[in-house]
């Protein structure tokens, strides 16, 4: 029974938030949770490629660094996306 209070809890949390402030927190945790799998993912990526870079070193392989361009032009797409969202909700 101890699942019960902090149900309540989360139940009064949502209640007592107006939409705006729960599409606010909502957009804040889903970019924190996106921004946490795309480190992850580049972590994984580098880890591949200095696999590679070393068996390929000594084929002579140059293992350029990724540009990050592309990333960060879509973040920049996104919050142009939702500046544009905010402007017609207003």
């Amino acid at each position: 029974m101890h699942f019960l209070p902090l149900l309540a809890r989360f139940d009064w949390f949502i209640k007592s938030r107006t939409a705006m402030e729960l599409q606010r927190r909502c957009n804040t945790l889903i970019t924190l949770i996106e921004r946490e799998n795309s480190e992850i993912e580049e972590k994984e990526k580098a880890e591949k490629r200095s696999k590679k870079g070393s068996k390929a070193s000594s084929a002579g392989d140059k293992g350029g660094t990724p540009s990050k361009k592309g990333e960060s032009q879509k973040r920049k797409n996104e919050d142009e996306a939702n500046a544009s969202k905010k402007k017609v909700r207003k």
